[in-house]
């Protein structure tokens, strides 16, 4: 299948997908208000930094060894694996916040093994399965939401989660084939701890930076605050759905990929696709009228698009970067990744506490757009230099 073929099918599920955690978005802010948005960004901002633990052994190292390795001996260590850290990383957040362990705990196994499922058919280049999955999981949800309103059901946010979990698990299960191979040698095993490790450390500092101010704002401002604060990151990294889309299908056909001109004028060829898209979507979003926004949520979330606005110029930064950062892992370099994520962390760890006590929330956002800016640079650096040596490379090959 065709490059332009696969990111078409990709980006289309991944809109349907969009479409739908958008209309849950809308539904719960018209239900428990910014209060409750608050409350679930703080259980997302936890399932999220599980993930990472997971996805030492069940990310992108699962995809980059099942070919290696197999995919039988790989999924099976990775489930193992999600299923520790899912429990360890629950009880010691739940330590740290009045939140249900075992909510906590399923919620997090379940958005790494859907992960899981998906990543191994990347892997093998089954596009259109991987995201067949995606949507029939978010579909379901929406369907089980909708049914629960219909029916005037008492809903709070907790049954919420109940039911994200349960779709998740029912429709993923379906998916998985797997015949057990044994696990995988010490050798393999090291070898995938090895790239994970490094790779999530990466993940780990960029999330620091992205979710950094969730927790200032939540101790400083209020939950309230917060709730707006996760609307206006959840519509911005709404952007990122395309550059997540192509750098997937990238990274799945990188890690393949022989000859490496050819790679890396693909990457080229989907940044470009990834800045545009981006930015006729960033300039979409700007021109909708606030009277509009309000209709959709609450006059609480007035200031919506200001906090946008601030925040375009990092998020078309991260549209454009997240592509060669995927060009990179596929090159198993790491070290570049994990700088630009370090650099971006102490950008927001040392500017939003400084901007929220003069200027608020906004200040909390300039923090975080600046913090998206000083590490897409890294990246923006580090492949214009790969560039150069590629072309040397080939240079030398046919002289």
């Amino acid at each position: 299948m065709s490059d332009n073929k696969d990111i078409k099918i990709t980006i289309t599920s991944k809109v349907i997908g969009l479409l739908s955690s958008f209309g849950l978005v809308i539904f719960s802010t018209k239900i428990w208000g910014s209060e409750g948005r608050g409350y679930i960004s703080i259980l997302l901002t936890d399932a999220a930094l599980i993930a990472i633990l997971s996805n030492i052994l069940a990310g992108s190292s699962a995809m980059y060894h099942m070919k290696k390795f197999g995919q039988s001996k790989v999924l099976l260590t990775s489930i193992v694996w999600i299923i520790l850290t899912s429990l360890i990383g629950s009880a010691t957040l739940t330590a740290f916040h009045t939140i249900s362990f075992v909510l906590l705990f399923v919620l997090s196994f379940a958005i790494s093994f859907h992960t899981l499922i998906v990543n191994q058919l990347f892997a093998v280049q089954n596009f259109s399965k991987a995201n067949m999955l995606s949507v029939l999981v978010q579909l379901l949800f929406v369907a089980c939401i909708f049914i629960f309103w219909q029916l005037e059901s008492q809903l709070s946010w907790k049954i919420y989660f109940f039911i994200q979990i349960v779709s998740s698990i029912f429709i993923t299960v379906f998916f998985v084939k797997l015949n057990f191979n044994g696990f995988p040698r010490k050798e393999e095993l090291l070898a995938m701890l090895n790239y994970g490790w490094r790779n999530e450390l990466s993940y780990l500092f960029q999330f620091l930076s992205y979710r950094l101010s969730y927790f200032f704002i939540y101790n400083e401002l209020g939950v309230s605050e917060l709730g707006v604060f996760g609307v206006v990151i959840i519509i911005a990294e709404s952007i990122w759905i395309i550059s997540r889309s192509i750098s997937t299908v990238l990274f799945a056909k990188q890690i393949n990929e022989q000859v490496e001109l050819l790679g890396f004028k693909r990457t080229q060829k989907f940044a470009r696709y990834s800045l545009w898209i981006s930015l006729m979507l960033i300039l979409a979003i700007l021109c909708i009228p606030d009277s509009f926004i309000i209709s959709l949520f609450t006059k609480d979330f007035i200031s919506t698009k200001k906090i946008f606005g601030i925040l375009a110029p990092g998020i078309l930064a991260i549209a454009v970067s997240n592509i060669y950062g995927h060009f990179f892992a596929a090159e198993d370099n790491q070290s570049i990744l994990i700088k630009k994520s370090i650099a971006g962390f102490l950008v927001s760890l040392v500017l939003t506490p400084l901007l929220l006590s003069r200027f608020g929330v906004y200040g909390a956002t300039i923090a975080m757009s600046l913090s998206y800016l000083v590490s897409s640079c890294f990246l923006f650096i580090g492949f214009n230099n790969r560039k150069k040596e590629i072309l040397q490379n080939e240079a030398s090959s046919v002289n």
